[in-house]
């Protein structure tokens, strides 16, 4: 058995599809099982915010999910998942 020790994540999982979470997570919990201790920094705020000021952090919620298509994109794609959405993600 390998020892992986600690995995850290920072902020990637944002930034994951939605058809491809349930993929990643499995291979998460496969190597889970394995006994490494996994933190997920998430970035729950709008990224056009970090660089727009007059936008606030939760300016991406305001739109429907037909128009936000429209602003979201493969190249920068932002989830809109909020805590309660990973909590039930990860079975908590």
């Amino acid at each position: 058995m390998y020892n992986f020790g600690e995995w850290i994540r920072s902020s990637q999982t944002a930034h994951w599809n939605t058809l491809r979470r349930p993929y990643l997570l499995d291979i998460f919990r496969h190597f889970r099982k394995m006994g490494p201790l996994m933190s997920h920094l998430i970035d729950l705020s709008d990224h056009y915010s970090h660089f727009d000021h007059r936008l606030t952090p939760y300016n991406f919620l305001r739109y429907s999910s037909t128009v936000w298509r429209l602003f979201n994109n493969r190249l920068h794609y932002q989830s809109r998942l909020r805590v309660a959405d990973y909590r039930y993600i990860h079975g908590y």
